[in-house]
């Protein structure tokens, strides 16, 4: 978050991720902040997230996804070149506890932007309880460059 992001540019990345990736658009995730090199998504508990009926808790797919998609967010305000493209490479997440059955939220912080690979720490919450983290990733994405 050294510098700010063009505010044209974190619109036209937030239409993107909400609109234009169809797997985003289903599970309706948000982006509830961008800034260069930090991105803040939210995700909407819906009764199809539960991957626990008994305990009851949100399944680790829907987790996983939230961080991923907040790691290649991050690491895409920082890429601001149309034609520029991000993959993930390795994601690593230590589950900490269940996710609840309520609104979750990710935060993704690029830690080093290189000219091809991208390194992005996130963590998973409720936005009722930022201090208390329901998982921690870490993910590498590659950073394909149109030029």
């Amino acid at each position: 978050m050294s510098e700010d992001l063009d505010p044209a540019v974190a619109e036209l990345l937030r239409q993107f991720m909400e609109e234009r990736i169809p797997f985003n658009t289903w599970l309706g995730i948000r982006a509830a902040e961008l800034s260069s090199g930090f991105a803040r998504l939210e995700l909407p508990f819906r009764d199809e997230l539960v991957g626990d009926p008994l305990r009851p808790a949100l399944h680790g797919g829907v987790l996983s996804t939230l961080i991923d998609t907040a790691g290649g967010a991050a690491a895409f305000t920082q890429v601001n070149v149309p034609g520029d493209t991000l993959s993930t490479l390795d994601l690593r997440i230590d589950y900490l506890r269940p996710g609840e059955l309520k609104t979750l939220a990710a935060e993704g912080t690029v830690v080093r932007m290189g000219n091809r690979v991208a390194s992005v720490n996130i963590r998973c919450f409720h936005p009722d309880e930022p201090d208390r983290d329901i998982a921690t990733g870490k993910g590498v994405y590659s950073v394909r460059r149109a030029t």
